[in-house]
């Protein structure tokens, strides 16, 4: 009875080995999440690129991004501008990273100190 009974109890214990083992292997093929960081770091690359920025005349030196990000993470990049050209450029630059667009919001802001009201596009992008 006692041989039976620790053959039974093997017999569970590598069953129950095996179903686990299973479904580490079944979690570990079916891991999406990533731990890579971006290839591109879009915050430098439009602050740095002239293409994306906006000069003073009088001081070319002096530039502005035209292109804002707002978040990046390797699954997200967020980001704005008011200026048209600007962000569908930017726009196309992730896009060769292999993101594209879940979402498009424009809202308007309205100075206190003037009555200019500027647009802005939010674009929101993921892998």
């Amino acid at each position: 009875m006692r041989i039976i009974l620790s053959s039974l109890i093997l017999c569970f214990a590598i069953l129950g080995s095996i179903t686990l083992s299973q479904q580490i292997v079944f979690a570990q093929q079916n891991d999406t999440s990533t731990t890579t960081a971006p290839a591109t770091n879009y915050t430098k690359l439009f602050s740095e690129n002239k293409e994306f920025q906006t000069c003073l005349d009088f001081m070319p030196d002096q530039c502005i991004p035209t292109v804002d990000i707002l978040h990046q993470s390797p699954n997200t990049v967020v980001l704005k501008s008011q200026y048209i050209d600007a962000v569908w450029k930017a726009v196309d630059t992730i896009k060769k990273d292999g993101y594209e667009i879940d979402d498009i919001t424009s809202y308007s802001i309205t100075s206190m100190a003037s009555s200019d009201n500027y647009v802005n596009l939010l674009v929101v992008m993921s892998k």
